[in-house]
């Protein structure tokens, strides 16, 4: 659920939000040609409890997903 704030700022219950350890762990592909935005993808995705993979373009990450599956991309 949802948990909306007085000042109109909206925060996650941790149900909806998971840290790591809860629920199962993803293989996530993430897709970025900004270095600064692949390395806040890779912290962000592993605190969740995942594990990220980093492509530099989309014709990297089409050569990744000829070769491995992943749960998710992130683009």
């Amino acid at each position: 659920a949802e948990n909306i704030h007085d000042s109109g700022d909206a925060t996650l219950s941790s149900s909806i939000a998971p840290g790591r350890g809860d629920g199962p762990s993803l293989s996530i592909l993430c897709v970025d040609d900004n270095e600064i935005n692949q390395k806040l993808l890779r912290e962000f995705v592993g605190r969740m409890g995942h594990t990220p993979v980093l492509a530099g373009s989309a014709e990297e990450a089409l050569d990744i997903l000829r070769h491995q599956d992943f749960d998710m991309v992130l683009m």
